[in-house]
């Protein structure tokens, strides 16, 4: 049996396109890139195969280090190129799936928390329930690295947020906090706190809320680490929901809308300007909430942010209640808070 070591790097297209010639490989056309799979009669023969030769194990192995350094590669600096990289976890993410699955089976726990980890720009953006369940069920064995750890407590955290779930949020935050503090990762720890802030603002604890975003604020200052500046600026924003400050809102949104145009965040540019236009939006200000929301809602469906695309039609819902002059009161339907509440969680 011959194995990828076998065949130099020069041969390897050959030979593919020789099996799909004798259709022992499908060829498939992906937003015009090619793929290649195999038919699942084909898939159980080569499984058997590899299993007879006894490199099942070590093929397996090689397929998750090649995912785990993948997906790690492109984690922090993902947001430069988050079209790219979503694009290509979308075509992928069935392997990955089925790596994550491999990883729980033989208690891979350390490969399993780096990759689920590191898909976070894919969990946050499409699968919010997906992600929780993978890392509650890799973080649920207690081992790994801890600064790993607690860098998926961070994104556990992160994604019970989304869902508006502080039950969820509090507890997860509160253990990346402390594992960020221990591995004395300030960089963690400046996004950490600043999410727990969001969460104990969620769960309406407003002293805890800026006890914490007072501390995320201590340990950003000086620190080169635009994440945790944006961390802040949005924990900033959406605790100004929370507590009817909408120039506090203006403010934050305004200069991290201002820091993410110039890095190229489309994700963290999106959610200022959902920030801006709700503000406008709570405000009674149709002629300045509008183009906000739709140049949001315009990145949500570029990058395909199914979060933010469901709470920006929200948003847009409520429009038609506002009379189009400045200063007007808000006449959302149900009760007084529920479209402020909605909009500050996202």
């Amino acid at each position: 049996m011959r194995t990828s070591q076998d065949v130099p790097a020069a041969q390897a297209l050959d030979l593919l396109s020789s099996l799909v010639d004798k259709s022992l490989v499908m060829k498939e056309d992906a937003k015009g890139l090619a793929c290649y799979r195999l038919h699942e009669t084909m898939r159980e023969f080569a499984a058997l195969k590899l299993a007879e030769a006894g490199e099942q194990e070590a093929v397996e192995l090689q397929c998750a280090e090649y995912y785990r350094s993948r997906c790690q590669g492109s984690a922090l600096e993902g947001f430069h190129r988050l079209l790219e990289w979503l694009e290509w976890a979308d075509l992928e993410i069935d392997n990955i799936r089925a790596v994550l699955q491999r990883c729980l089976t033989h208690a891979d726990t350390a490969c399993g928390i780096d990759l689920a980890a590191s898909l976070a720009w894919y969990w946050v953006t499409r699968a919010t329930t997906e992600g929780m369940r993978w890392l509650d069920d890799l973080l649920a064995s207690g081992s790994g690295d801890p600064e790993a750890r607690a860098w998926a407590y961070f994104i556990r955290g992160f994604l019970a947020v989304l869902k508006a779930d502080p039950a969820a949020a509090r507890p997860a935050l509160q253990a990346a906090v402390a594992g960020a503090r221990q591995a004395g990762q300030r960089e963690l720890l400046s996004e950490a706190l600043s999410m727990a802030s969001i969460a104990e603002s969620m769960a309406g604890d407003r002293a805890s809320a800026r006890r914490l975003l007072d501390e995320a604020e201590v340990t950003t200052t000086g620190l080169a680490y635009l994440h945790g500046k944006l961390a802040v600026l949005q924990a900033r924003a959406l605790n100004g929901f929370f507590e009817a400050d909408l120039d506090a809102v203006r403010s934050a949104a305004s200069e991290g809308a201002r820091l993410a145009r110039e890095a190229g965040d489309l994700y963290v540019l999106e959610v200022m300007l959902l920030n801006l236009g709700s503000a406008a939006l709570i405000a009674g200000d149709l002629d300045e909430s509008k183009p906000l929301l739709a140049e949001a809602l315009r990145i949500a469906h570029q990058i395909d942010d199914r979060v933010a695309q469901f709470y920006l039609l929200d948003a847009f819902g409520c429009t038609p209640h506002f009379p189009a002059r400045r200063g007007a009161r808000r006449n959302c339907s149900g009760p007084p808070t529920r479209c402020e509440q909605r909009l500050a969680q996202t």
